[in-house]
C-alpha cells in the first residue's frame, strides 16, 4: 500500500454519507436502548424534544469526530448539530411509538452497529502504543519516493475509454500502443466496432498508485498508457506535466500520517492473526471445509479488512485504473 492510496481510502472513510437519516436512526437507536441516567443537569442541556434531553455532551462528541474547526465556526457548527441531534431525536421517537425499533431488521441492524462500535474500540486499543517514525525513518521515504516529492509533477491527461469485452479489447491492444495520437487511437477502435469516449483530466501524482505514476512518469510525448479493463479499454495520453515538488517540512507530515496508518494496520492484523491462532474456529454448513461456497458470501468485518492478493509484478487491476483516473 502505498501513500497515494492511503490517501484515497481516507477520503473514501471521511465521505461516508450513503443513507443518512438510517444511520442517524441506528445510531440514536444504539443510545436509546442503553440505560440512561434519571436526569441531566440543566446545564448540561442544550435543548429538549418533548420529554427527552438533548446534552451538550452529544454535542460535542459529534463534533470531536468531525476534526478541529476554526474557532469562529464553533457555534455555528455546535448550533447544526444540534438541529441535527433533534430531527434525529424526533424520528428515534416516531419510530419507537411505532414500534420500529422492536423491528427484526432493525434489531439487527442496532446489533452490528454495536458490535462494530465495540470492535473498532479495541483495534484503536491495540493499535494506540504503535512508535511514531523517526526524522530518519520519514527522509529515507521521502528520497525513495522522488516522484510524490521532490521530483512531484503535476499532470493533464487525455484519455480515451471505449467499452467492450474483453477479447475486443485484447484484440486492439497492440495497435492502440504503436498509436502515435489520439486521433489514431480514436480510428483504431471505431475499426474495431468500438465507441471512443474522450475527456480531459489532471492528475496529481498522490493521487494515482505508484504503479501507474511510475509508468505515467515514463511516458514520452505522443505515447499511449493502454489499460485494459472488465468491460473496455482506456488509453492515456500525457498532454503536459508541470513541477510542483514538496520540500521536507510539507512532506514529512504527509508521509508521517501514511507510515503511522500502514503499523497500525499491520499492527491490527497481527493481533487479529494470533487471536485467531488462540482460538477454536469451526466453520459449519456451507462454509465448512471443501463445502460449495454459498451464493452470497458475506463481507468482511469492518474492524479488519482483509490484504487484497499481490497483483503480478507490471499488472494493473481495475480497481486501480479507478482510483488513479477518476
Amino acid at each position: 500500500m502505498r501513500i497515494s492510496e492511503f490517501s484515497i481510502s481516507c477520503r473514501r472513510h471521511a465521505t461516508r454519507v450513503a443513507r443518512p437519516v438510517l444511520v442517524m436512526a441506528v445510531a440514536a437507536l444504539v443510545a436509546a436502548c442503553g440505560d440512561k441516567s434519571p436526569s441531566t443537569p440543566s446545564t448540561q442541556v442544550a435543548a429538549k424534544v418533548g420529554k427527552s434531553e438533548i446534552s451538550v455532551h452529544q454535542i460535542n462528541f459529534l463534533l470531536r469526530r468531525q476534526g478541529e474547526l476554526p474557532p469562529q465556526q464553533q457555534a455555528l457548527a455546535q448550533r447544526e448539530v444540534l438541529d441535527r441531534l433533534i430531527d434525529q431525536e424526533l424520528a428515534v421517537q416516531k419510530a419507537q411509538s411505532q414500534k420500529l425499533d422492536r423491528d427484526p431488521q432493525v434489531m439487527q441492524a442496532l446489533d452490528a452497529a454495536r458490535r462494530e462500535i465495540i470492535a473498532r474500540a479495541y483495534i484503536d486499543r491495540v493499535t494506540a502504543s504503535v512508535p511514531r517514525p523517526s526524522p530518519e525513518e520519514l527522509k529515507q521515504y521521502r528520497d525513495s519516493h522522488p516522484l510524490l516529492f521532490a521530483q512531484r509533477r503535476l499532470y493533464d491527461l487525455q484519455e480515451i475509454i471505449a467499452r467492450g469485452t474483453a477479447e475486443a479489447a485484447a484484440a486492439v491492444t497492440p495497435k492502440l500502443k504503436a498509436a502515435k495520437s489520439a486521433d489514431e487511437v480514436t480510428s483504431v477502435l471505431k475499426a474495431a466496432g468500438l465507441s471512443p469516449e474522450m475527456r480531459q483530466s489532471a492528475l496529481a501524482p498522490e493521487n494515482v498508485p505508484q504503479v501507474l505514476l511510475d509508468q505515467l512518469a515514463a511516458l514520452q510525448p505522443g505515447q499511449p498508457l493502454v489499460l485494459n479493463v472488465n468491460g473496455g479499454v482506456k488509453v492515456v495520453f500525457v498532454t503536459g506535466t508541470r513541477a510542483s515538488p514538496l520540500d521536507e517540512a510539507a512532506s514529512f507530515p504527509r508521509i508521517e500520517a501514511f507510515l503511522m496508518s500502514e503499523r497500525k494496520r499491520q499492527a491490527a492484523e497481527q493481533d487479529l492473526k494470533a487471536l485467531r491462532a488462540a482460538e477454536k474456529i469451526e466453520y459449519t454448513g456451507p462454509f465448512a471445509s471443501g463445502a460449495s461456497a454459498p451464493a452470497a458470501t458475506p463481507p468482511a468485518p469492518v474492524a479488519a479488512p482483509a490484504a487484497k492478493p499481490s497483483a503480478p509484478a507490471g499488472a494493473i487491476d481495475d480497481a486501480t485504473i479507478t482510483r488513479g483516473f477518476k
